[in-house]
C-alpha cells in the first residue's frame, strides 16, 4: 500500500515539474531570436501595447534622442500605431546578420503587416545586447 502511494507521489511530482518547466519555456521572451523579437514588437504595436514595444527597444536608441520610456511610447504610437492597428497577420522574414563598426551583432528583419485591404512592410534593425536582441530603430 505504501509503495502505491509513493509511486503516485513521485509521478505527480514529475508531472508538476514538467508542467512548470514547460510554462517557463513558453513564457520566456525569446530574446535570443531576432525574428521573434521583431514579430513580438510589431504585435505589441498593433495591439496598442506600446509599453511592451518599448521593453523590446534598445534603451540607448531613444535616450540618445533625449526621450524617456514614456516619450518613446508616444513616438512609437505616433509613427507606427495607426498603420499597425489594422494588422490581421504579421509575417516576419528570417534575419540577416552582420556586425556594425564596433563589432556588435546586428540583425535586419523585414516585417510585413497584412490588413484586410492593405499591407505594410518595414525593416527593423536589431542589436544584440548582453545576449538579447532588441529593436534599435523602428521608424
Amino acid at each position: 500500500m505504501k509503495n502505491n502511494n509513493l509511486g503516485a507521489i513521485i509521478i505527480s511530482f514529475l508531472l508538476a515539474a514538467v508542467c512548470i518547466i514547460a510554462g517557463i519555456c513558453l513564457a520566456g521572451k525569446n530574446l535570443d531570436d531576432p525574428s521573434r523579437v521583431a514579430q513580438d514588437y510589431m504585435k505589441a504595436v498593433s495591439k496598442g501595447k506600446f509599453n511592451k514595444a518599448v521593453a523590446l527597444t534598445y534603451e540607448d536608441s531613444y535616450e540618445i534622442r533625449g526621450l524617456d520610456a514614456d516619450d518613446m511610447e508616444e513616438e512609437i504610437e505616433e509613427h507606427l500605431g495607426e498603420a499597425a492597428e489594422d494588422y490581421k497577420k504579421i509575417l516576419v522574414s528570417p534575419a540577416i546578420f552582420t556586425k556594425n563598426e564596433y563589432g556588435d551583432d546586428i540583425a535586419y528583419v523585414d516585417v510585413t503587416g497584412l490588413g484586410e485591404e492593405s499591407s505594410d512592410t518595414r525593416q527593423l534593425t536589431l542589436l544584440k545586447v548582453h545576449g538579447d536582441w532588441l529593436v534599435v530603430e523602428s521608424f
